[in-house]
């Protein structure tokens, strides 16, 4: 591995045998644990507190799935209300397409969220290049 690399992996509810020994024994330092899901609405994914006690050993940050069928302020307060009140850092998944949701509209309101959000957290944004078109700007 590079100098100053890292391996992370990232696990959601339907990961259920999960080893951690075998991950740091593999060279695993870290992993990303969704919180949320967004089937029928915001609800906290059925694996998270498990996931998030088992993986005590490694270091650890929940994602956060960005529900663009809520404004960034709505985004916010269930995170805030949910979120492991220990944690420094967040990785936000922007990922979800919202059939006639405007780039604007969703750059605007994940900007909202953004500003919420930074005065509480890191925030790492974790998406995949075929996502970018879905807003018209990105946070810096």
């Amino acid at each position: 591995m590079q100098k100053n690399t890292c391996l992370f992996i990232d696990v959601w509810e339907g990961q259920l045998e999960i080893d951690e020994a075998v991950l740091k024994e593999n060279g695993v330092v870290g992993m990303g644990i969704r919180i949320n899901d967004m089937s029928g609405g915001h609800h906290m994914d059925t694996n998270f507190w498990r996931q998030w006690n088992e993986a005590v050993d490694l270091i650890r940050f929940p994602y956060f799935v960005y529900n663009p069928w809520v404004d960034g302020t709505e985004n916010y307060t269930w995170l805030l209300e949910n979120v492991p009140p220990e944690i420094k850092t967040i990785a936000v998944d922007v990922e979800v397409r919202k059939t006639g949701y405007s780039a604007a509209t969703y750059a605007q309101e994940l900007a909202k969220f953004m500003e919420l959000c930074k005065g509480r957290w890191k925030i790492i944004i974790y998406t995949a290049q075929w996502f970018l078109p879905y807003l018209s700007s990105w946070p810096k």
